[in-house]
């Protein structure tokens, strides 16, 4: 039985992901930028000099932690609480931002 199903259709593998640096089905490398490389890119077209808000993609490009590190961080006091841009739209302050950078929290052994 070579790469059929019991339904008999051919097995597709369209919608599947790779590693990066695997080959595709096709042989050519993927090419799709993973989370780092996105990030990367957007935190360097961020102007943080501006008045405003940003998004949480853009808080996390500047402030690479995780999404569950920053919400975690934020129920600690440790990072800036976003601000209701809308009925379903949040966001954080440049100020605030700004000034986290400047001045990140300091964490200490609890040993």
């Amino acid at each position: 039985m070579s790469n059929e199903r019991t339904t008999g259709k051919a097995a597709s593998t369209q919608g599947v992901g790779h590693a990066e640096g695997d080959a595709a089905a096709d042989g050519q490398p993927c090419t799709k930028p993973n989370r780092h490389a996105r990030r990367a890119a957007a935190r360097s077209q961020i102007d943080l000099s501006a008045d405003g808000f940003l998004r949480l993609e853009q808080v996390l490009a500047l402030y690479p932690v995780s999404r569950a590190t920053w919400y975690a961080g934020m129920s600690q006091g440790l990072y800036p609480k976003p601000v209701a841009l809308s009925r379903r739209s949040k966001g954080w302050s440049r100020a605030d931002i700004r000034n986290l950078i400047a001045n990140p929290p300091v964490f200490s052994d609890a040993s």
